[in-house]
């Protein structure tokens, strides 16, 4: 759940995830000054908290319209050079991102962002080659997989309040992409 700028929440019933995610958040420490993991700087300022109390009654029915849109792109897009995701029938994605693959994704986020349709790349480096893990000695072809989705994944629109037509213009763009 996000909250206005970089700030979002966990929600969870589970006593230990909670604590687990209460220890991250504050430079992996569940006690002052005895770091336990490697954490992050992780916690709301009041006016973020603020923003996600507001949010919070609200959140199932959010929810429920990113899947409502996730749906409508599974069964709209049938471009055969789209890679659409794939949903176990146990599973009950929130669709943060709308995440879908394709070879010659460069000339469909031109396409897209052209016709006004906003694309996001998540995310265009994998992790093993970005700066902050050269340390580890990971090279180009370590992970091939890895660098298969950086390479072909491109993020759709994806927002509670879009409307039928912005979903429509979308798809229709995406299967006229030849």
């Amino acid at each position: 759940m996000g909250a206005f700028g970089d700030a979002g929440a966990c929600i969870s019933r589970d006593p230990e995830l909670i604590k687990k995610i209460k220890v991250l958040r504050n430079y992996g420490s569940g006690r002052r000054y005895y770091n336990e993991v490697v954490g992050v700087n992780s916690r709301l300022d009041e006016m973020q908290a603020a923003f996600l109390s507001a949010k919070l009654p609200h959140l199932d029915r959010m929810n429920g319209e990113r899947r409502r849109i996730a749906c409508r792109y599974l069964e709209g897009i049938k471009n055969p050079q789209i890679i659409l995701p794939y949903v176990e029938d146990y599973a009950v994605p929130v669709w943060h991102i709308f995440a879908i693959r394709c070879e010659r994704r460069n000339e469909l986020e031109k396409l897209l962002n052209e016709a006004g349709t906003g694309t996001n790349k998540h995310y265009p480096i994998p992790m093993h080659l970005q700066g902050a893990y050269a340390d580890l000695g990971f090279k180009e072809g370590d992970f091939p997989l890895a660098e298969l989705i950086s390479a072909t994944e491109l993020s759709l629109p994806m927002y509670y309040g879009m409307t039928d037509e912005q979903i429509n213009y979308v798809i229709d763009k995406i299967n006229e992409f030849a």
